[in-house]
C-alpha cells in the first residue's frame, strides 16, 4: 500500500517525542512528524481509570512503511525506561489532499 497515511502515537515527554520524530524522519519512515502537546489523556489501564499528560505524534508516511514504523515504535519504547508497555499506533488512511504535498510526502517517506 503506497498510499499516504497518518500514524498517531503518544509518548510521555516532549524530549521523547522529539527523539522518536528524529528517528522516523532520519530513517525515511516518515516525511514529517508533527508533535502536539501536552495533551491530557484519560484512559482505562489494567482496570483503573488513569489520567496523564502526553505528547501526540502525527506521522506522515506511506502504507508500505507501516510494519517498519510499528516495529520501530515498539523497539523505541522497549529501549527506554520511560517507554510504554503498550504503545499507541493508530493509522488513518488519507483519501485526499494537496497533490503537491502528497507527492512531496511520497518522495520523502521512502526508506533507503
Amino acid at each position: 500500500m503506497t498510499e499516504p497515511v497518518l500514524v498517531l502515537t503518544t509518548v510521555g515527554t516532549r524530549e521523547t517525542a522529539e527523539a522518536l520524530a528524529d528517528i522516523l524522519v532520519h530513517e525515511n519512515l516518515a516525511a514529517c512528524v508533527s508533535i502536539s502537546g501536552p495533551v491530557r489523556s484519560v484512559y482505562r489501564w489494567q482496570g483503573v481509570i488513569e489520567r496523564s499528560e502526553e505528547y501526540q505524534l502525527t506521522i506522515k508516511s506511506l502504507g508500505t512503511n507501516l510494519n517498519r514504523i510499528d516495529e520501530r515504535i515498539n523497539n523505541f519504547h522497549a529501549e527506554r525506561p520511560d517507554g510504554y508497555s503498550l504503545p499507541e499506533l493508530l493509522v488513518v488512511p488519507l483519501t485526499g489532499g494537496s497533490a503537491a504535498y502528497l507527492a512531496w510526502l511520497r518522495e520523502n517517506a521512502q526508506p533507503g
